[in-house]
């Protein structure tokens, strides 16, 4: 047996004339989605991707906001005794360190990922049907065997711009 799911009411008020035009339809859909995305968000961080990207993206925080503070000189106990320029100085040695963590995390998502981009490289010109099937939520259709022509050359910049941020990161990759 399927089970409807409900919105939450939310107590929209009507107007008194009895109307319910388009633009009160769209009020109350957007008053759902204010109403429900909290919980849809918890819901979301809670899981195993949820959790590995929130991380992922503080670590990029911290790291940079380190990293910045450093590079304005904000802890100038970090440059004694050598003073702030000098390579034996706190400051140098974690300005160093703070731009290998961010080089590796970035390295993380450009390589790492890079056995799923050459799948979809591969699903772009071989397997086409397999690829814009797997992503058929990116296009509003009526039909869904029939993808407008119009709307591939997104599919296909996503696909090659990934592939090219994971090529650079390759060849920046020997900078380490």
């Amino acid at each position: 047996m399927k089970r409807h799911h409900h919105p939450p009411s939310i107590g929209i008020e009507r107007p008194s004339d009895g109307f319910s035009g388009p633009q009160t339809a769209i009020t109350d859909m957007s008053l759902i989605i204010v109403a429900t995305a909290p919980r849809r968000l918890l819901q979301w961080l809670i899981t195993w991707k949820g959790i590995l990207i929130v991380v992922y993206m503080l670590s990029i925080i911290a790291w940079g906001g380190m990293l910045f503070l450093l590079l304005v000189n904000a802890v100038p106990s970090y440059s004694q005794p050598y003073g702030p320029n000098d390579d034996r100085s706190l400051r140098k040695i974690w300005i160093e360190i703070d731009s290998q963590v961010l080089n590796a995390l970035f390295c993380l998502m450009g390589i790492g990922l890079l056995p799923w981009r050459l799948r979809d490289l591969y699903q772009l010109y071989a397997e086409r049907v397999k690829l814009e099937h797997r992503n058929q939520d990116w296009y509003i259709v009526e039909d869904p065997s029939e993808i407008p022509a119009t709307k591939r050359w997104k599919l296909h910049a996503v696909v090659l711009l990934y592939m090219a941020n994971s090529a650079f990161q390759i060849c920046i990759l020997p900078s380490f």
